[in-house]
């Protein structure tokens, strides 16, 4: 089910577990949890159903299972596609070198120090 919402970031709080229930993210929220969508419901979100092409979904997941493998990302079977897709793109950016996004503030790249 995907929910729709005028606020680009939104989240909706659970009272009842005490915790996060959906996150909106640039207005939009998907599930297929059955008590999500239903608390989503009750607290007045609506929702619609898109209909997706399942065999181009299946086909989709498996490419990139595939690529994780190659990759060496683990639990391949277990992931959704967009899990998939930033592990793929963190192996990736790995693999050649790209990965310096996550330094912590003050920490030098290592470019140019003559460790080479």
């Amino acid at each position: 089910m995907i929910f729709k919402s005028d606020k680009k970031s939104l989240i909706v709080w659970d009272k009842e577990a005490g915790k996060q229930l959906a996150k909106f993210v640039d207005g939009e929220f998907r599930s297929t949890e059955a008590s999500v969508i239903q608390k989503l419901q009750a607290a007045g979100y609506s929702g619609s159903s898109e209909p997706e092409d399942e065999d181009e979904v299946d086909t989709e997941l498996e490419q990139l299972r595939e690529r994780a493998r190659e990759l060496g990302v683990a639990n391949v079977e277990r992931k959704g596609a967009k899990r998939l897709r930033e592990e793929i793109a963190e192996a990736e950016a790995a693999a050649t070198g790209g990965g310096g996004g996550d330094m912590e503030p003050g920490q030098e790249s290592g470019k140019g120090n003559g460790d080479a």
